[in-house]
């Protein structure tokens, strides 16, 4: 079975790569020198024009002595980014620079300098200093990739097929969650003591899940919820078995759950306004005897503990001028955190398309529930259990 089904895998890998040949090739890259005489925005004709003879007169200079590129980089450009480094740019490909300066550096050939070249940044002298070509991946190279895609996709295609059948169960014999689990193999589970704000079963501890099970459909007519997504590639459906309305319990058994949740709102307050004049000494440069634990290398992917609203306030700080502080609340009160180090990250082709697929994935099924949500809003559907009950011949 083997040997039967392998030459079609690679047949399709094969065809995948060739039908995706611009994803899997690298492209030309140039390194580049330049030096920037800017332009104020707004800046008059006779300012322009100025500029443009300052220019014209650096390009004669470089064109005289070529080995100066990097000393008139230095004292001349507007770029302080760059000018520091001679002018130095690194290496970039198609798409990263300004129309009229890309256009230019990619018609350039190596150590070749330039004519003045206009953007809306200003008169630019450019130098390329570095070119490595553009290449093709090989399929050898990218074949791990390519499978994995493939068996994703394949699987995305099964899940498809099998939360339609499976949503249609549990709507079309919606007093009873037994069908939907003799078909799929699966066993029914009991969970006690769901409230709107939780549940101890964590498959079942699902905004949008809890959100179904104390609708009026489910709460009085004991109907299965809807088919709802709890995570990437996990359908649930629950029903109501006993339902419990809410009562207000006597003061004496909530009297010391009160004092301590109104102690801990004091604590906190106190905490946040401590904490905030604390945060402002600080981006004063007046916090010289506050000591921070060890420093960690946080990103939005690996928070290192941090809550949602502490990476934002973190990534929101002023990363141009180091340390910058940023502040947030967390449970146990107010916490400053200090920048002292901004690092960029690495590309990962290979995982942002990975995201596409899987959003593209998620798109589609939100399609589909809806698409089905259309049909059964628009059609009667008499359903014939003892047909359904029948096994196959």
């Amino acid at each position: 079975m083997f040997q039967l089904l392998w030459p079609t895998a690679r047949y399709s890998i094969k065809i995948a790569y060739e039908a995706n040949a611009a994803r899997y090739g690298e492209p030309e890259q140039r390194r580049a020198s330049h030096i920037l005489i800017g332009i104020k925005s707004g800046a008059s004709d006779s300012d322009k024009v100025k500029a443009k003879e300052r220019a014209a007169g650096i390009l004669r200079e470089v064109r005289k002595s070529p080995s100066r590129f990097a000393e008139l980089a230095k004292e001349n450009s507007s770029d302080s980014g760059s000018a520091s480094k001679g002018g130095d740019l690194g290496f970039f490909s198609r798409g990263m620079m300004v129309p009229a300066f890309e256009e230019a550096a990619f018609r350039l050939k190596l150590n070749q300098i330039s004519d003045l070249v206009e953007s809306d940044f200003g008169f630019h002298i450019i130098r390329i200093t570095g070119i490595k070509p553009g290449k093709m991946k090989s399929l050898d190279e990218v074949r791990p990739e390519i499978e994995s895609e493939l068996k994703k996709q394949h699987a995305g295609r099964r899940f498809a097929e099998a939360a339609e059948t499976f949503s249609n169960l549990v709507y079309e014999q919606a007093d009873s969650l037994k069908p939907a689990a003799e078909k799929f193999g699966l066993t029914i589970q009991h969970a006690a003591g769901l409230t709107r704000e939780g549940a101890s079963v964590p498959a079942l501890n699902k905004p949008k899940l809890l959100a179904a099970l104390f609708s009026d459909d489910a709460i009085k007519n004991r109907r299965n919820t809807e088919a709802i997504e709890t995570a990437p590639g996990v359908l649930v459906s629950a029903r109501v078995v006993n339902y419990k309305p809410s009562t207000q319990r006597p003061f004496d058994q909530v009297r010391e759950g009160i004092a301590r949740q109104l102690a801990q709102q004091e604590a906190l307050a106190l905490a946040r306004k401590q904490g905030v004049e604390r945060l402002e000494e600080l981006k004063k440069g007046n916090g010289g005897s506050v000591r921070f634990g060890p420093a960690k290398l946080v990103s939005r992917d690996k928070p290192e503990g941090l809550n949602a609203e502490a990476l934002s306030q973190v990534f929101g700080a002023d990363g141009s001028k180091l340390p910058s502080y940023a502040g947030a609340e967390t449970r146990e009160g107010y916490v400053i955190y200090r920048v002292s180090r901004v690092v960029d990250p690495e590309p990962d082709d290979a995982r942002q398309r990975g995201m596409q697929s899987e959003l593209g994935r998620a798109s589609g099924s939100e399609e589909f529930k809806a698409f089905l949500a259309g049909l059964r809003a628009d059609t009667s559907v008499d359903i014939n259990k003892e047909n359904l009950e029948k096994k196959p011949q």
